[in-house]
């Protein structure tokens, strides 16, 4: 893997056939369940516990939030989500993987508005999130922004429980009416610590208000690629602040070209 996340390194290895074709949705309900190398042209739906799911492509959403509850326990590895061959951009709103007590490691998005969803802590089942050596290209459909505004997110959190995002990287550019590639606001969320990740676009890049953060560090957001500025934090959560920058990036290698400003102060 690079010092950053690619599109190359993340979700389905290079190479990779499915040995199981799905068609529609897939309801996982055995607990303990290993789903690997599927093609699965819905959304997988999780109604079991210590579910694990390796080397699948989907066009819909992982779900784990069915019903009044979270099945959790839930891995998820070198899996992505993204549109059916032919199909640049997607309508779909929702989210490509949620929602609670699971693990997301080299996963990818690509061309979807939302990526990740952290919520329903006040749920049966619920418990920490995951995120790291992840990738997510996010784009909005051509027009859209002008009659939906979707307003959407690599990382929403949202009666969120604590969650680890950790060395990914969370690309927003194609989204014009975004909110940021990592957005835990003060929406019942109870924080997490956030290392070592790449960001780029969004109104802001990185939004913490909700919760509390132990550690912000080391994240690199590219230079200009944002709204407003690349961060919106409110510094009275975070215990430590350090290793924060603005960069220039070589989207083609995932490796960070210079340092333009060091962001010594959260706020």
């Amino acid at each position: 893997m690079p010092a950053y996340p690619t599109a190359a390194c993340t979700g389905v290895p290079a190479g990779w056939t499915p040995k199981v074709q799905h068609r529609g949705d897939l309801v996982i309900t055995r607990a303990g369940t290993v789903l690997e190398d599927h093609l699965v042209t819905g959304s997988i739906l999780v109604k079991a516990e210590n579910v694990v799911i390796r080397r699948t492509r989907l066009y819909g959403t992982i779900d784990n939030f069915v019903g009044d509850r979270i099945y959790g326990r839930l891995l998820i590895e070198d899996t992505e989500v993204v549109n059916p061959p032919g199909q640049e951009f997607s309508t779909d709103q929702l989210y490509a993987f949620g929602v609670a007590n699971y693990t997301c490691r080299r996963c990818k998005v690509v061309n979807r508005m939302e990526g990740w969803r952290v919520g329903a802590k006040e749920w049966t089942g619920a418990g920490p999130v995951t995120i790291e050596d992840s990738y997510a290209k996010l784009a909005v459909p051509p027009g859209m922004c002008q009659t939906v505004d979707p307003h959407g997110d690599g990382v929403q959190g949202h009666h969120g429980p604590t969650v680890l995002l950790q060395h990914n990287t969370f690309d927003q550019r194609l989204d014009n009416c975004p909110t940021a590639p990592i957005f835990i606001p003060d929406q019942y969320n109870d924080g997490g610590t956030i290392r070592d990740n790449l960001l780029a676009g969004g109104g802001y890049s990185l939004r913490a208000s909700g919760g509390w953060f132990p550690a912000i560090t080391g994240n690199k957001i590219v230079q200009d690629s944002y709204g407003y500025g690349p961060i919106d934090i409110d510094c009275r959560k975070v215990g430590t602040w350090s290793g924060n920058a603005t960069v220039r990036y070589d989207w083609t290698t995932g490796r960070v070209l210079s340092e333009v400003t060091p962001l010594v102060r959260c706020g």
